[in-house]
Order: structure tokens, then C-alpha cells, then sequence
């Protein structure tokens, strides 16, 4: 969204985006029209009464000020406490009229450039703060392209400072693809969450359930010395229980070991790092994804080595894996193999699933576009793993063979060679 695009194509991926990601009835981007002294709709998805795409938001409308003090995205009932009457109405005329939930500003320093307008969720849901978090980034992204465009409207004015506007939005992207990764990256660990508290909460009652019955033998083994009864069963059973107790304290200390190096803050620098210890420990994360009658099948060959960023590409090896158990379903198969190439290692992560169709694979690492279901899909987590691989100097491709399933190949340099951005 952020490459050379004209207004009207900035807003057309926007509204898509919306409708993609967050399964919205309606979505609407509405641009400042300086002649007009207001904001006009730009590009626009769903259905919409007639008159909609006509509507025009006077830059001096209560709502378009809050909006530009408040910097925050505006519900209708921000606006109840409103103490004019005549005011209060007229804000409320905007959301029923248009029929949204949410507007949110698309601004850049403190300029207000546009404003989305975003309808209720399909499935009846309400907006939640994940909805708001992604609105949020689409609109600071979106802002940057806007300014882009118009700079680029302006290339020719003599006084133009273009490398520093050039080096100022490139700075303003990156924070923003920062942003996005780390939203897909919490998305993606947020998917773990269930699967690991049950992880836990199995062998955390098994030794809750033991030192339940350790105080019955401890009693017991008390009471035989008082009497000079016999003391070795009481004492074999407690040996037992606290032994049988340490194997499931292990298995909690290494699941939170687990989960705290798999979503360790990205390292500044390169690190050197085991790439089959990496893809054992996601698998350990994922095991509960995998008890709906999936098998994994792990063919880990001898690796050197490789000098990378291992948080990130942690994310990558749970994205895929992720897509994997979707496309397999329950009773699939996946399988994960890695190997030397002569250009570094190669990790292969495959599925018997339906595979992919040649059109969809064409456009499988765009950002956001997703062949899943809508609401069920960002459409971020496949083009995020493209450009941590480029990043890393290395490549991610996908193949369908003619016998069925999906084959995703990362292939990385043993010494990451950053790509020019």
C-alpha cells in the first residue's frame, strides 16, 4: 500500500483490506477535497444506501474536529454526552445516515488526510480492540501512501526537498511494517494460547493431585513409626509421588522456556542459532494444534549453523505450520524436512491437503490477501514471512505437486545477507 499508488487505488486496496481482514458489512475511505472544504468517499465496499457515495464531511463538522484533536477513532456514542442538543444530533446524523460504527483518522503529523468508515462485522460481532489495532495500522499506512502520492504530485515544484521527504517516509514505513509484524506476531502467538495453558494445566493438576495424596502417606508413615508398623510402603509410595511430581514441574518449566525463547523480543544483532532446535521447539508449541488427528512427519538432517535473527524466523516456521494444519485438516499429514543446499539450508514444509490454486499462487505473498474464509485471515502472515526470508537474504517459495498438497521451501544463506530495501 505504501509503494507509488494514485489516490483512488490507495483507497480501493484499503477498503478491500477492510472487507479481507476484518469481514465488515461495509467499509467507505473518504479523502480531504481541498476545493471542497471537505471529505469526500474515495473508493468504497459493500452495500450502501443510495446517496452514500455522495456524502461530504465539511472539514469544520464536530466530528471531523474531534477527530483531528482527539486522534483516535470515534463511535457514535462518543458523541452522547454531547451538551448542544443541535450538535449532538447532527454527529449522530453522520453514523445513521451512513450506517457505520467506527471513524477512523487517517492522519500524518498533524495534518488530517482522510477518514474510514467501517460498518458492522457479518458475523455480528462487535468491533473489538484487535479490529481497532488493525484499523489503526491500515490507517497510519494508508496515511504514508497518501503523502507519497502527493509528493509525488509535487515533484516538479523547484523548491522540493525530495531525498529528505523520501528518507523521512522510508522511516515512516518501516516503523509501520515494524507494527505489522509485531500485530501478526502477537496474532499468531495469541492462536497458541489455548493449546499452551493446557499444556500446562495438565501436569500443574497431576502435581496438585500428588500433593494431595502425599500428605495421606506422610500422615501414614508417621503414624507407622509411632507404632512400629511398617514403614516401607508408605515410604516407596512417597518416593514415587514426588518423583512422578518432578516429571510434571519439568514438563511445565519446559514449556515456559519454550514459549519465552520462541516469543523473545527480535535481537538487535545476528545470532547464531541451531535451525532444527528452533523447528523442534515451535512443533513443541504447536503439539496441542496437532491432537485432532494430524501427524507430523520430521525429516531433520545434519544443519551447520546458520547466523540469523531466530525470533523472526520463528515466526516464519509457525506461520507455515499454522497454514499447514488449516489445509490438512483433521487426520492430515504434515510433514517438515530441512537439508544442506549449496547455497546454505533448505526447510521444507508440506501438506496433503487441497493445494493452492496456479491463480492464488500467483498473489499467495501479497499483503493481505488470503484464500481463507472471510474473518478467518489476515492475509498478513504469508507476506510477512516473505520479507523476513528476503531479509534475510534468503528465498520462500510455494509448489502444488501434481499428486496433491501445498510445499512451502525457505531456503537461507548460513550468514543472513540482508537484501537492499
Amino acid at each position: 500500500m505504501v509503494s507509488m499508488l494514485s489516490l483512488s487505488e490507495i483507497g480501493e486496496r484499503l477498503v478491500l483490506a477492510l472487507a479481507g481482514s476484518m469481514g465488515v458489512e461495509r467499509a467507505m475511505v473518504l479523502l480531504l477535497d481541498e476545493e471542497a472544504r471537505g471529505f469526500r468517499p474515495a473508493a468504497w465496499r459493500g452495500a450502501w444506501e443510495e446517496g452514500s457515495h455522495s456524502f461530504a464531511l465539511p472539514l469544520d463538522h464536530t466530528i471531523a474536529k474531534h477527530l483531528w484533536m482527539r486522534r483516535q477513532e470515534l463511535t457514535r456514542a462518543d458523541f452522547d454526552d454531547t451538551t448542544d442538543p443541535e450538535t449532538r444530533e447532527l454527529c449522530w446524523d453522520v453514523y445513521d445516515s451512513l450506517d457505520v460504527r467506527l471513524l477512523v483518522p487517517i492522519l500524518f503529523g498533524v495534518d488530517l488526510l482522510g477518514v474510514i468508515a467501517v460498518g458492522p462485522k457479518l458475523s455480528g460481532e462487535q468491533i473489538g480492540p484487535d479490529d481497532r489495532q488493525l484499523l489503526r495500522t491500515l490507517a497510519n499506512q494508508s496515511a504514508i501512501a497518501i503523502e507519497n502520492a502527493q509528493a509525488f504530485d509535487e515533484i516538479a515544484k523547484p523548491n522540493e526537498t525530495l531525498e529528505a521527504r523520501v528518507e523521512e517516509r522510508t522511516r515512516e514505513l518501516r516503523e509501520t511494517q515494524a507494527q505489522l509484524m509485531q500485530s501478526e506476531k502477537m496474532r499468531s502467538l495469541g492462536q497458541l494460547v489455548a493449546g499452551v495453558a493446557h499444556e500446562l494445566n495438565n501436569p500443574i493438576g497431576f502435581v496438585h493431585a500428588n500433593l494431595q495424596l502425599l500428605a495421606g502417606f506422610i500422615e501414614r508413615l508417621v503414624q507407622a513409626q509411632i507404632q512400629g508398623g511398617d514403614v516401607e510402603k508408605p515410604r516407596e509410595a512417597i518416593r514415587k509421588l514426588l518423583l512422578r511430581s518432578r516429571e510434571g514441574t519439568e514438563r511445565v518449566k519446559k514449556v515456559v522456556q519454550d514459549l519465552r525463547t520462541f516469543s523473545r523480543m527480535d535481537q538487535a544483532e545476528l545470532a547464531d542459532a541451531d535451525l532444527n532446535a528452533e523447528l523442534r521447539r515451535t512443533l513443541g508449541l504447536m503439539e496441542p494444534r496437532f491432537k485432532d488427528g494430524i501427524r507430523i512427519q520430521a525429516d531433520l538432517g545434519e544443519l551447520p549453523s546458520v547466523r540469523c535473527y531466530p525470533a523472526q524466523l520463528n515466526q516464519v516456521f509457525m506461520n507455515l505450520l499454522m497454514n499447514a494444519c488449516d489445509a490438512a485438516g483433521a487426520g492430515g499429514t504434515l510433514s517438515v524436512r530441512t537439508r544442506t543446499i549449496p547455497s546454505g539450508v533448505a526447510l521444507d514444509f508440506s501438506d496433503d491437503g487441497p493445494g493452492i490454486p496456479a491463480d492464488a499462487r500467483a498473489r499467495i505473498f501479497e499483503p493481505f490477501f488470503t484464500t481463507k474464509p472471510v474473518g478467518q485471515g489476515t492475509g498478513l502472515g504469508l507476506s510477512i514471512s516473505h520479507g523476513i526470508v528476503e531479509r534475510h537474504g534468503g528465498r520462500l517459495t510455494v509448489d502444488c505437486p501434481p499428486e496433491g498438497g501445498t510445499v512451502f521451501r525457505v531456503e537461507l544463506p548460513l550468514v543472513a545477507t540482508p537484501s537492499a530495501e
